[in-house]
């Protein structure tokens, strides 16, 4: 499935602001700390907040988070020619952007102009936070003891007391250094930072801010108190504190209430820069560095968890860990805020720019919205290890050739979680990259790249991929013609494809395969344990859905076909559960069509005959507003013991697994183009009826 997109670039930028210029560079990698227990080394100094004074009754809200559904229950299945089960399952889905948010794939410096204003204080910072619940941020200035926050709504236009909700006099010897949550109450917070290097934060409720005081940050010596700025550096989803200074960072743990020094890091590229901000540009759960260079723009340095902005020490020559939007903007001051209402961070900065015949000083950058990135499948596996790797299609920008413009076609894209919450794109390359940006197109596995599943067997990960090809008949008429590739890889993110033909052999004339499952079966009784399900089309018309089990990874004989019963739905995922007495019943997550699209399994005994749609899982809220073009799930895939297919048991006999799914109004284009991936997890457990 072909698409071609037009992607408008602009500029870039962030989520949490800091003003400063580098001081001496520092040439040594420092190495990674991890302090064990908070250290103060200074009393915590006092802070006096008076009285706030909310306007007509204002009151602060949670930051709008998706909702959560559950659906819980017990389900009778009769698996044809197998028997009775009664299966028992809880199952959450965690809203329609919780595992994939497609902004993530537009690399974070494709940036808009919009929205222009002349009122805004040039003698003071100004920062933005989410404080009403609505997606749009509230505008914050802190000056001369006072805390002013003004009301937000996507053009920052004139901020005058009309638009005032809250004020109140704060006596702290320092400044505000922006915003976030500290303590995961999804109220947002202040950090503020004193003369003497304390780290003050207001923590945020429904009443306002109650402030605490840190007491002096642990090794904190060589940064003043502009160089701090909130920001998670480690994906956990609390807000920590960052300080950058010169080519030096370093990060402090506070979600537990002390400060306590998780990183210093020294950045691996040693270029000038004016100002600095931290933010969370590729949506992935980390903060990044951006950097003003004096005549050369604006570059991103992508964070690690590890608390590492940009390349670390063997990646210094891939661009894509910091990519550089050209420009010479006359930029003043940076902040971030979202003002269109896409939770994705935009960038407010003071400049001097002349719209029209008209000059303002200030010009509001904002994220693309309702971009195509077209998240299309969704394989899942985890690892010995118990961490997790996501394979899904999508857009890619390769910095180190065409700076701006995203890959013309679908790409596998990878994903890694430790905990199969929170998931951090790998962002140095696809799995692998289209043959025509490599310089060999019309070939078969030049086309454009979907529907990856991976088993990793011995150490090796096999990724069975569909590629799009076409042909023509004898008489002119163009059809499809797509193949199935594999690739193999030792660390599951970079892989090499096998090119020198498709892995199914011996197929009819015309033929076309796509939308493969797969699944690795040890007990399989003819010694042929990789399993691939596919579609087979011949002349456009899609003939059957089938079974090829093989001893070899590389090669699957359509001699050795087998025909599917039963197999609800395309671009799925099947695993295989071992129930008690050793007995194995297999099992097919997808997508149930009934009044809605929801996530559902179904169950055969032998992988061949198969029941309908009998459990049907948790799935998207559909009054969820964040989820009005994305209400169903399709191409369903869950989590399988390193990717095989086996569900990982629990002591007490029961299974679990994660589940994820494209989110969309359609399966079909347009709407998929504009998919998201919802996550959700499920615990079931299986008895077999006695007759």
């Amino acid at each position: 499935m072909k698409r071609f997109l037009s992607v408008i670039i602009m500029i870039t930028l962030l989520l949490c602001s800091c003003t400063a210029k580098p001081e001496e560079t520092s040439t040594d990698t420092v190495t990674d700390t991890a302090a064990t227990e908070p250290a103060v080394t200074e009393p915590a100094e006092t802070v006096v907040a008076h009285e706030a004074a909310p306007v007509d009754g204002f009151k602060m809200s949670r930051m709008l988070k998706e909702t959560t559904t559950e659906v819980n229950g017990t389900a009778n299945v009769s698996v044809r020619g197998g028997g009775e089960y009664t299966v028992e399952f809880e199952s959450r889905f965690y809203g329609p952007q919780s595992m994939i948010d497609r902004d993530s794939h537009h690399m974070g410096d494709l940036f808009v102009a919009a929205n222009y204003a002349k009122e805004y204080p040039q003698d003071t910072d100004y920062f933005f936070g989410e404080f009403t619940g609505d997606r749009f941020s509230e505008y914050l200035i802190f000056n001369d003891g006072e805390l002013r926050m003004y009301k937000g709504k996507g053009k920052y236009a004139k901020y005058n007391d009309s638009k005032l909700l809250y004020t109140q006099k704060i006596d702290v010897d320092g400044v505000l250094r922006g915003t976030g949550d500290f303590n995961g109450d999804r109220f947002t917070d202040l950090l503020f930072m004193t003369n003497k290097k304390t780290a003050v934060i207001g923590y945020g409720s429904e009443d306002g801010f109650e402030f605490t005081s840190l007491g002096v940050l642990p090794d904190c010596e060589k940064y003043e108190k502009e160089s701090f700025c909130p920001g998670d550096v480690n994906a956990d989803g609390y807000t920590d504190i960052i300080a950058v200074k010169g080519f030096d960072t370093s990060s402090w743990s506070v979600k537990d209430g002390a400060a306590v020094l998780y990183s210093e890091k020294a950045l691996n590229i040693k270029d000038d820069y004016d100002l600095f901000a931290v933010a969370d540009i590729n949506t992935d759960g980390v903060c990044d560095l951006i950097v003003t260079m004096p005549g050369t723009g604006v570059r991103t340095y992508y964070g690690s968890k590890d608390g590492q902005f940009g390349p670390h020490e063997n990646e210094t020559d891939n661009l894509n860990f910091y990519p550089t939007w050209e420009s010479q903007l006359p930029i003043k001051y940076m902040t971030p805020g979202d003002t269109n209402e896409d939770g994705v961070s935009d960038l407010v900065a003071t400049m001097k720019i002349k719209v029209k015949s008209e000059e303002y000083l200030v010009c509001s950058l904002t994220y693309p919205t309702e971009a195509p990135a077209y998240d299309y499948s969704t394989s899942i596996l985890k690892k010995d290890d118990g961490t997790y790797i996501l394979y899904n299609g999508g857009l890619y920008v390769d910095y180190n050739k065409d700076k701006y413009k995203p890959c013309d076609g679908d790409h596998v894209l990878v994903y890694t979680s430790d905990d199969g919450e929170h998931w951090i794109r790998n962002i140095d390359a696809p799995a692998f990259f289209l043959g025509g940006e490599l310089g060999v197109p019309n070939e078969w596995w030049s086309g454009n790249t979907i529907e990856p599943e991976v088993v990793c067997v011995d150490g090796v990960y096999y990724m069975y991929w569909q590629c799009e090809n076409y042909t023509h008949l004898e008489d002119g008429t163009l059809i499809g013609h797509d193949k199935i590739g594999v690739a193999t890889s030792t660390d599951g993110l970079h892989f090499e494809r096998k090119t020198d033909k498709p892995v199914i052999i011996n197929e009819p004339e015309y033929s076309s395969f796509d939308h493969e499952e797969v699944l690795y079966y040890p007990d399989d009784p003819d010694g042929r344990p990789y399993w691939m399900y596919v579609r087979h089309v011949i002349r456009n018309v899609s003939v059957r859905y089938c079974r090829i089990r093989s001893a070899d990874p590389f090669e699957f004989d359509y001699k050795l076909v087998e025909r599917v019963d039963n197999l609800q739905g395309l671009g799925n995922q099947i695993g295989w559960l071992r129930l008690d007495g050793g007995e194995v019943l297999f099992v097919r997550i997808g997508c149930a069509i009934t009044s809605a699209s929801t996530p559902a399994l179904q169950f055969s005994k032998d992988g061949l005959k198969w029941s309908n749609f009998s459990v049907i899982l948790a799935g998207v809220d559909k009054t969820d507003a964040p989820a009005n073009t994305g209400i169903n799930v399709y191409f369903v895939g869950f989590s399988t013991i390193n990717g095989t297919g086996e569900i990982e048991r629990l002591e007490d006999g029961r299974f679990k697994f994660i589940y994820g799914g494209c989110t969309s109004d359609s399966p079909v284009a347009p709407a998929i183009f504009y998919s998201n991936v919802g996550r959700g997890e499920c615990i079931l457990s299986i008895k077999e009826i006695e007759q």
